[in-house]
């Protein structure tokens, strides 16, 4: 094995997370892949981290225009419903 392995910690620190978001990541099954090494030693191989990584990468959603009545809105249109009979 080339690779150093890397605790809870320090991956937690690479990905900008909390040890305890990393862990409940890893229990729900949605985290980087890792390695037990015994009952409570978790650790994770550098590049199973980055092909995690990489597969939550998202390309960013176009947004579409905005129409009202087949016109293009110019500002967010907000529907507010009336409440007739409360005053």
């Amino acid at each position: 094995m080339s690779e150093q392995l890397l605790t809870t910690i320090q991956v937690a620190e690479m990905l900008g997370l909390k040890p305890s978001h990393l862990e409940r990541l890893r229990h729900q099954g949605k985290g980087p892949v890792c390695i037990k090494l015994g009952y409570r030693t978790v650790r994770y191989a550098p590049s199973a981290v980055q092909a995690w990584l990489e597969a939550q990468t998202q390309r960013p959603v176009t947004p579409q225009p905005v129409t009202v009545e087949g016109k293009p809105a110019l500002a967010p249109v907000v529907r507010i419903p009336t409440m007739r009979g409360t005053y």
